[in-house]
């Protein structure tokens, strides 16, 4: 079940407290399964057990949630902070860009259309 958080965590061990809160598990190659993100409308951040397998997410893309299941989006035009190299889902920690949204205008703070910035 998906919760709204304020705040993803900003590092593994907040990440690792996070899992153990939610009592998520790891995928069959040992990946912890909890995930943070954008919702897919970009007004919430979730937090939540993804069922599936940590994938590989090209660079050049951040991710967005909907009903559990991972997106990816495009951010190279982000003023900065979009990832430069390839990285596991489960990793979106280490892009704080990909997590800071304006719910309100719905786009992400790095984002130069966001009204916000």
């Amino acid at each position: 079940m998906d919760k709204i958080v304020d705040n993803c965590p900003r590092n593994l061990t907040e990440t690792d407290e996070a899992s153990t809160r939610l009592g998520c598990g790891r995928d069959k190659y040992g990946n912890d399964q909890y995930m943070c993100l954008p919702n897919i409308e970009t007004t919430s951040l979730v937090e939540f057990c993804h069922d599936g397998i940590m994938g590989f997410i090209e660079s050049g893309n951040c991710l967005k949630t909907a009903e559990d299941k991972l997106f990816a989006h495009k951010c190279s035009h982000f003023v900065s902070g979009c990832p430069d190299v390839d990285f596991r889902s489960n990793e979106i920690f280490k892009y704080p860009a990909c997590l800071r949204i304006d719910t309100g205008h719905r786009c992400y703070l790095a984002d130069p259309s966001c009204p916000n910035t």
